[in-house]
């Protein structure tokens, strides 16, 4: 997964490795000069899949998935500070996160490890876990905030829905 962030001319992404996963950035010049690490882990058998942008508070929140058991999602400053866990297994329902996203001040993830995809939403601190929408079959997508959509691809169809699950 990958964001951009237009008006700093930064791209963020999440390297996942055996045993070398990160939160990177790059410039936006074309040749995505100045690569740094925001972010990095040792731990093997994680699965780090989603990333997503809070440009107004300056924080990148990403998915750490491994296998239904300490998986979580968690968070970090643009300038490399303020590192958390917002919301990990078993402290909260979170079996298997993949994509997240950033609108206002909520996240929104998919989680495939119940017998049903669900989409989430939480405030920023990870409080207030509320689902979104249930029986989706997908593991990324985007939100169109201009007309407060979710869109997901499932079953060779593409799907949306209100993003207060109507």
């Amino acid at each position: 997964d990958l964001e951009l962030d237009i008006t700093n001319r930064k791209i963020y992404w999440v390297r996942d490795t055996w045993d070398d996963d990160a939160v990177q950035r790059a410039d936006m010049d074309g040749v995505n000069s100045n690569i740094e690490d925001l972010y990095t882990s040792c731990y093997a058998g994680y699965g780090f899949y989603g990333i997503g942008l809070d440009l107004r508070n300056q924080t990148v929140y990403w998915t750490q998935a491994n296998n239904g058991c300490k998986d979580k999602i968690s968070r970090i400053n643009f300038d490399g500070t303020g590192f958390a866990n917002v919301i990990y297994y078993p402290m909260n329902s979170l079996l298997n996160p993949w994509d997240i996203d950033v609108v206002g001040n909520k996240i929104y993830w998919t989680d495939c490890g119940l017998s049903e995809d669900i989409i989430y939403s939480a405030n920023l601190d990870g409080s207030d876990i509320d689902t979104v929408i249930t029986e989706v079959d997908c593991q990324f997508f985007p939100i169109d905030t201009l007309s407060n959509q979710i869109y997901w691809s499932e079953n060779n169809k593409i799907c949306c829905a209100k993003m207060d699950g109507s």
